[in-house]
């Protein structure tokens, strides 16, 4: 007996065969060199988004795209924003650097930190 087994005859029809692929997405994923669900076994993810809950952004290997809870405890909206044509204010104020006490330089997780409490702090006056 020769050929493959009957069980496997699924893998080798057409991908429009498998429930929620309609002519437009075997189109996609004719362009992709994909003809047939065997086709998707072979082709390996390029990349990955790691989207675990962590308690803290500390050991985070930088950069990486870290997802992170946060609470804004004030928000003072701005009196009048000038908008430019593209849609973005017409000045941007830069934010001061800062560095650790250490050896001037910050580590990969402080810069994180500093670039999120940036983000999410609100300038709240003394």
């Amino acid at each position: 007996m020769s050929g493959r087994p009957e069980i496997l005859y699924p893998l080798f029809a057409a991908l429009d065969t498998l429930a929620g692929v309609g002519p437009k997405t075997a189109k996609t994923f004719a362009q992709m060199e994909v003809e047939k669900p065997r086709d998707l076994l072979f082709t390996l993810p390029y990349s990955g988004i790691d989207r675990r809950h962590r308690a803290s952004i500390q050991g985070v290997d930088l950069p990486a795209v870290v997802t992170v809870e946060v609470e804004v405890g004030r928000h003072l909206p701005a009196a009048r924003t000038a908008v430019s044509q593209a849609g973005q204010p017409s000045r941007a104020r830069k934010l001061p650097s800062i560095h650790s006490s250490r050896s001037g330089r910050r580590s990969s997780a402080e810069a994180a930190a500093l670039a999120i409490t940036r983000w999410v702090t609100p300038a709240v006056s003394g």
